[in-house]
């Protein structure tokens, strides 16, 4: 086994239908081990993450995971369902996230989820994203791409005085 693995920023679909053998990361094992800001998921009914040796040595978290499958990970032949039970079992995956990275297309792996932007942490060595865009220095994206989006205006909270605005007219936000 590798004595050091730094797995970060990665985005890794998977689409096989075996529920055994379809995974989008195995990980078998090292001494010490990084494994941040990254998407795993599969499309089908296999496990987003499965793991033959948990790490003595880790500092797991801020990915995240998505699987079609109501079992999203396996380690030490037990499916897990949730992240509060994952996260107790490899004792990380604190502030991972569980959701469907909306991905452009099968080979386009750009996601297009609004929740996994700014999800990740800084990793010391990691300015930049897979296309050579800077990562954002305080809260990157998770995943191998920076997502330079504009998710858009959900809801005007505050004025909430009437627009003295006609409709041809611009308003600045």
């Amino acid at each position: 086994l590798p004595i050091y693995s730094r797995i970060c920023f990665n985005s890794i679909k998977a689409d096989g239908s075996d529920i055994i053998l379809s995974t989008a990361f195995e990980f078998l094992g090292s001494e010490e081990t990084m494994v941040k800001n990254n998407i795993f998921a599969n499309y089908q009914n296999g496990t987003a993450i499965q793991i033959a040796e948990i790490p003595q040595s880790k500092d797991w978290d801020f990915n995240s995971y998505y699987s079609l499958s109501n079992n999203f990970a396996w380690s030490g032949n037990i499916y897990f369902q949730n992240l509060d039970d994952w996260g107790q079992t490899i004792s990380g995956d604190a502030n991972s996230l569980l959701v469907n990275p909306i991905f452009e297309s099968d080979t386009n792996l750009i996601s297009h989820q609004p929740q996994i932007n700014g999800a990740g942490i800084p990793v010391s060595g990691i300015s930049s994203d897979i296309d050579n865009r800077s990562r954002n220095s305080l809260a990157p994206d998770v995943g191998a791409y920076e997502i330079i989006r504009d998710f858009g205006l959900s809801k005007m909270i505050s004025p909430t005085l009437a627009c003295i605005k006609t409709d041809s007219e611009r308003v600045a936000v």
